[in-house]
């Protein structure tokens, strides 16, 4: 319907911490925050983080949802996975400043998961799916990586590197951090104040 129209996309704001969050490497933290259903990919996470046997990871799972029953048995006995329920506010931001990466494994398509954001914000990079808005906020190797949506060997082979040399995950960090200086509530309304002018002015004119 807008075929000629201008289209300017603004992306959602977020308030980082002051300074880089500096994370340990003793146990490799993996968090992944949303919904527990299908259309989501946890699934796809829990088998990859399976068949990784390292003693020195742990999957942190926050959220709730019609299939949390379903991923808890996937689980299995595995103690490194956590699930931690809904959790917002200072528990939440608690769990991403502790998280060494976030995991974004949807199979559908996503606009622009606030959990990216919330993720740079506290100086963690994401693994997500390349589907929809998430390649948008990911850029490969820089403040994360990407993988085939669905592809658990892609996803598991990611998460085994990122494990086995954790050095990599320190650049990942800064980049994240960085990345979230252009999604401040500062900048959202500046956007927003430019587009605003811009039309008033044309309307003016």
């Amino acid at each position: 319907f807008f075929r000629d129209s201008e289209i300017a996309v603004i992306p959602n704001p977020v308030e980082k911490d002051p300074e880089i969050i500096e994370k340990d490497y003793i146990t490799i933290d993996i968090l992944y925050v949303g919904a527990l259903s299908g259309h989501k990919g946890t699934d796809i996470l829990i088998r990859a983080f399976r068949e990784l046997g390292d003693d020195n990871m742990r999957l942190h799972i926050v959220g709730r949802g019609l299939d949390e029953d379903k991923l808890k048995a996937l689980s299995g006995d595995d103690e490194r996975i956590i699930f931690h329920g809904f959790l917002e506010g200072e528990e939440l931001s608690g769990m991403y400043a502790k998280a060494n990466v976030t995991v974004v494994p949807s199979i559908c398509y996503e606009n622009s998961p606030m959990v990216l954001y919330e993720s740079f914000a506290h100086s963690t990079p994401v693994i997500g799916s390349n589907l929809g808005g998430i390649p948008e906020l990911i850029t490969e190797g820089y403040n994360g990586f990407l993988f085939e949506p669905g592809n658990k060997d892609e996803l598991k082979s990611i998460l085994k590197r990122l494990v086995e040399d954790p050095s990599i995950l320190k650049e990942l960090e800064k980049n994240a951090y960085e990345s979230a200086k252009k999604y401040t509530l500062k900048e959202h309304i500046d956007k927003l104040e430019r587009i605003y002018n811009n039309l008033s002015e044309e309307y003016h004119g």
